[in-house]
């Protein structure tokens, strides 16, 4: 399995959540559906940032009732403190948060390359944490988990299109 371990700095991100029910492992049901039902807030993301290949997917606040999921982007700072005011339309400014997320220690695997690489998360997710995690030294950390998903598409490039892949970036401290 290949993986690496990488100390992240603090990232802050914009972006806008659902609160999940159940577990991170098991989201991927309510994932497609927030994927889904929130198009327009995802297109104006990705022309805020200017990156329409990559995207984010963060998990916080987990608890017994769920956990927050957001989709997210990486914008240049006026943006992030400026974005009703870029928008010209605070109301829809409103649906968005901006995400703090600190400095940590993840262990980041990769999904195989391919068209939809979203649906090889969930396989990912269960061996990293059931079979890397257990005899790795580290534990879960008590901090945000991350998706990164590189989306390249090229109209008519299947090359291009078979490229796509998402990082998983499990947030570890040492047991």
């Amino acid at each position: 399995m290949n993986y690496r371990i990488e100390e992240k700095p603090e990232m802050i991100l914009t972006g806008f959540k659902r609160h999940f029910t159940g577990t991170p492992e098991n989201r991927y049901e309510q994932e497609s559906d927030f994927f889904v039902h929130s198009r327009v807030n995802q297109y104006l993301l990705k022309g805020v940032c200017g990156d329409r290949d990559n995207g984010y997917s963060v998990i916080t606040n987990i608890g017994d009732d769920g956990f927050d999921f957001y989709i997210a982007q990486q914008l240049d700072e006026w943006w992030t403190e400026n974005l009703a005011k870029g928008l010209g339309y605070d109301e829809k400014a409103k649906e968005f948060e901006k995400i703090v997320v600190p400095k940590q220690l993840y262990v980041i695997c990769e999904t195989d390359r391919r068209r939809y690489p979203t649906d090889a998360m969930p396989a990912l997710r269960r061996k990293m944490v059931s079979e890397w995690l257990p005899s790795s030294g580290y534990q879960l950390a008590d901090a945000p988990e991350i998706a990164v998903t590189h989306w390249y598409y090229k109209n008519g490039d299947e090359s291009t299109n078979q490229s796509r892949y998402v990082e998983l970036w499990l947030p570890i401290e040492k047991k």
